[in-house]
């Protein structure tokens, strides 16, 4: 069931760009619903469908994928391997939006985006792009005339965001990578004095950089990271354990007996013997 269609017509269309042709929201709940990218050879249109609610199957060479709500699938609808459907089986409607577009150029890119990073893209359902085309609603039954920069930035606009999503992705996960390593470093080597100017060296990255991760990531300076790791530490030396302070402090990087007390007083508003008898080991 169509709930809103907007459809375009391009001014004085230009070869070299993009062509939008149609912007709009459906909901279906039967098998019956069914496109074969080997029965469309005539359609000679891409697609970018992001489901709402409910969820959907998109297949293409790399396997069969469920697009479920914020996930959304582009291809050339012309294409021999794919195909999209309602779920046989499912409960619940699928509500989804889709834009359609042609031309030569966008179909170079859409190649090497789906090439690159598959055709199964996740968007925040807030983001820039879906407000833009949920907003095309108002137009619903009727053809807008765009001129041919117009269509085409909105196109652009879609594949630069899917392009992006996916290299921000890529950077996060370098980003969690890095920060999973410096923290396993720091478990090893919180008694030989891990500094944060040593674990950047160890790491091959400026110490700048490793903050910015740290910051990004957990929330927290490696800095910071290192000293409740130590105090982290030093709390469960104390308490499941009769060594003595000399004894921790050389555990736990080899400081001076004055910064452990002063450590804790600072934490725990107590020195440690106090901590050994009243405190509780924090959660962080």
């Amino acid at each position: 069931m169509t709930l809103w269609l907007t459809h375009f017509v391009t001014v004085r269309p230009m070869a070299s760009l993009p062509r939008l042709s149609a912007v709009s929201c459906e909901r279906y709940d039967t098998p019956s619903y069914r496109f074969e990218g080997r029965l469309r050879k005539a359609e000679r249109l891409m697609v970018f469908q992001y489901t709402l609610s409910g969820e959907g199957r998109f297949i293409d060479d790399r396997g069969m994928h469920r697009v479920t709500p914020g996930k959304g699938f582009l291809c050339e609808v012309y294409n021999t391997t794919a195909s999209y459907f309602y779920p046989p089986g499912s409960v619940r409607p699928w509500e989804f939006i889709f834009i359609t577009f042609c031309g030569a150029a966008a179909t170079g890119i859409v190649k090497d985006i789906v090439q690159r990073h598959g055709s199964i893209f996740e968007l925040d359902p807030e983001c820039k792009l879906m407000k833009h085309l949920k907003a095309f609603s108002v137009y619903d039954r009727t053809s807008v005339r765009i001129s041919s920069s117009a269509g085409a930035s909105l196109v652009f606009e879609l594949l630069m965001t899917l392009d992006g999503s996916k290299e921000s992705a890529v950077a996060k996960s370098s980003s969690n990578r890095i920060v999973s390593e410096a923290c396993t470093m720091i478990d090893d080597g919180i008694a030989s004095g891990i500094s944060v100017t040593s674990l950047a060296r160890k790491m091959t990255i400026s110490r700048e950089h490793l903050t910015r991760l740290f910051k990004a990531e957990l929330g927290q300076t490696p800095h910071k990271y290192i000293a409740r790791h130590k105090i982290r530490l030093a709390c469960r030396l104390l308490k499941d354990s009769n060594l003595s302070g000399k004894v921790i402090c050389e555990r736990i990087g080899g400081i001076t007996h004055q910064h452990f007390v002063r450590m804790f007083k600072n934490e725990f508003k107590m020195t440690p013997s106090q901590f050994k008898k009243t405190g509780v080991i924090p959660m962080w």
